[in-house]
Parts: structure tokens; sequence; C-alpha cells
């Protein structure tokens, strides 16, 4: 399970600076829960709806957190993490659970970029900030439409044999690959035969 809270940005007032004019946007709160072999995402304000998640970004995720390390440590001072976008209110908390474990086997706050490439990061609970090595910090800042699974049909170029369109006239068109094209079917005789593989 990858639990993910994401601060609202920084939204300015009339002057120019963020203040109480300001309209306050609340935090996403996203959830990434693994559902038997297929990954969902949910808002935590609404469990109940979860929606399937794109393979690739959820694998790219855990891709990022087996390559995720620190690098050098940048500060520790409490009245700091605000400069880093880092605190409680500004950072992106990012939570990962282990099958079977209700504590968090990874519980990170990310913030701003670091200069030279990376994320400023500290442990929850932690002054302790460190530039982060990795995509982690970046890869996670999504709300749910972001990590949903959008695509219809998956299918490999090199499958596809032939494509068979009919335009709205009642006209059939049959566009082959390396094959030449069935012959067009006769009015009412139902879908087009394939092609055959060579």
């Amino acid at each position: 399970k990858l639990d993910v809270v994401i601060a609202p940005p920084a939204t300015k007032a009339a002057g120019g600076d963020a203040g109480p004019a300001a309209a306050k946007e609340e935090p996403k709160h996203v959830v990434l829960d693994k559902d038997g072999t297929e990954w969902k995402v949910s808002d935590a304000s609404a469990p109940a709806k979860k929606y399937v998640a794109d393979d690739a970004q959820v694998k790219q995720t855990l891709d990022a957190v087996a390559e995720f390390e620190t690098g050098d440590l940048i500060s520790n001072k409490k009245d700091k993490l605000a400069d880093y976008d880092i605190d409680d209110a500004k950072g992106t908390q990012v939570k990962l659970f282990v099958k079977g474990e209700s504590k968090p086997a990874l519980d990170l706050v990310f913030g701003r970029p670091a200069k030279g490439g990376g994320s400023t990061v500290r442990k929850a609970g932690s002054n302790d900030v460190y530039v982060a090595k990795g995509r982690l910090g970046t890869l996670v800042k999504k709300d749910v439409t972001a990590w949903r699974k959008k695509t219809i049909f998956e299918l490999k170029p090199d499958d596809v044999t032939h494509v068979s369109t009919t335009l709205p006239d009642g006209a059939k068109m049959v566009v082959a690959a390396s094959s030449p094209p069935p012959p067009p079917p006769a009015p009412d005789a139902g879908p087009v035969a394939p092609a055959p593989k060579i």
C-alpha cells in the first residue's frame, strides 16, 4: 500500500504574498492499494470509490522506492523546514506499507527540489533534511485522476494483421500490414475474416 498526502500549492493573496486573503485548498490524500494482482487508487476522503491504477506508473514508483537514497544533510533545524517546503503544512508525505504490517515501512516527507537535482526529504517526525537522490519525490505528486488507468485495450503493434473500418455510409475499408487484405465482405455477411499471419 502507498499512502500519499500532497500539500496544496502556496496561493498568492492580492498583494502578491501568500496570506489569509488566499483561498485555502485542502491537501490531496491519495491511497494506492494492491487488490489481488491489481493496484487500485482512491481518495482517502472517499475510500469506497476505487479505480484501477495505471500499472506503468505504479511500477515506476515502486522502482523509484528501490532506487531511493539520501545524500547530504543540509539542515537539522525545525525553523528551517518551511524554507524547504518540507514542514507538515507544505511537504508531501509518503507512507509505504508492507503486506501484513500496520506501521509504515517508509514514512517520508518531500519538499522543494534541491540545488543540483533531486529533492529535499526528511523522515516524518525528524528535522533532519537531506538531498534525496532519485525520482520518488516527483513521481508521487499526482492526484487520483493522474494515477488512473486510461487504457481501454492493450495491443502490441507487431500483433496487428489488418484494420477494418466501417464508415458512416456503410462502406467498409480494410488496411493490411504486409499481406494482401482479405476481400471485402458480402452485404450482411458479418465480420471481416482476419488476414493470414506471415
